[in-house]
């Protein structure tokens, strides 16, 4: 199975925190990938803390050990996000604009989304989730 990493699977990582470091451990040895959406966000992240530098080399360390390719936002992921975003609008349950191309990425390529955001995108029709 192929499963993309949400921005606080990630993060919850990286600073060791329980959930993220059991999340990524149940998924480690499958195909692995990060939304270049997700990846704009840990990254923002780093620069604002104290030792960023040795923060980037977690962060850096972290996508080559466990092999991670980060996706773009191409045409299709943009058609698949205005879809999810009308859809939601018309039911009355929007999501964050970040939120919603990382849920279009996954549902494009056919990705499981691990993250520990369920309440965020357990409304997106159709978008597979892992939130073990």
């Amino acid at each position: 199975m192929n499963f993309l990493l949400d921005s606080d699977c990630v993060i919850d990582f990286l600073s060791g925190k329980g959930l993220g470091v059991g999340r990524l451990e149940k998924v480690a040895n499958e195909k692995l990938f990060l939304s270049v959406i997700s990846w704009t966000e840990v990254e923002y992240g780093i620069y604002r803390l104290p030792n960023a530098s040795k923060r980037q080399k977690s962060f850096d360390g972290f996508l080559k050990n466990f092999g991670i390719k980060i996706l773009p936002i191409d045409l299709d992921t943009s058609s698949k996000f205005i879809e999810i975003k009308v859809d939601l609008e018309n039911k009355h349950a929007p999501l964050e604009n970040f939120d919603l191309l990382i849920a279009a990425t996954a549902c494009i390529n056919n990705l499981t989304l691990v993250t520990g955001n369920l309440k965020h995108f357990e409304r997106v029709e159709g978008l597979k989730l892992n939130a073990n």
